[in-house]
């Protein structure tokens, strides 16, 4: 966390962390507040699960695995980037999940050989997405 805070670092864990403010090499403090960033499965998970099943690959191969990580990459945007977060926002989950599981199903092997088993729209996709019920 020390180097981050003179803005040598990326730094993610899947642990939350208060937010830390700058500071210069000398150790001033330069007033910027810095918030880590927290990561787990719930960015990439749902839709390599959901990829998965809808290819009936027998096996999560480093292709599918890669496409799933360049999915979740392809959704961060520059507001993200402004404030030094290299993920998308917690709130676009779902659209995340849908995202991750077309390039896993596009990046899942076929008895061909080939890659791309098979294309769905994102309501097609977004049909076959287990959504839990509001118990509020």
């Amino acid at each position: 966390m020390n180097l981050w805070k003179t803005g040598k670092v990326v730094f993610a864990s899947g642990t939350q962390f208060p937010a830390i403010q700058e500071s210069s090499p000398e150790g001033a403090q330069h007033g910027r507040e810095l918030l880590p960033a927290q990561v787990n499965n719930c960015f990439v998970f749902p839709g390599v699960g959901l990829g998965t099943l809808l290819s009936e690959a027998k096996v999560v191969d480093d292709a599918m695995l890669l496409a799933a990580a360049g999915a979740v990459a392809a959704l961060v945007t520059d507001k993200n980037l402004d404030k030094e977060c290299i993920l998308p926002d917690v709130d676009q989950l779902g659209e995340t999940t849908l995202f991750v599981a077309s390039a896993v199903l596009q990046a899942s092997p076929h008895p061909s050989g080939k890659r791309g088993r098979a294309e769905m729209t994102t309501e097609e996709l977004k049909a076959l997405m287990y959504v839990a019920a509001d118990t509020a």
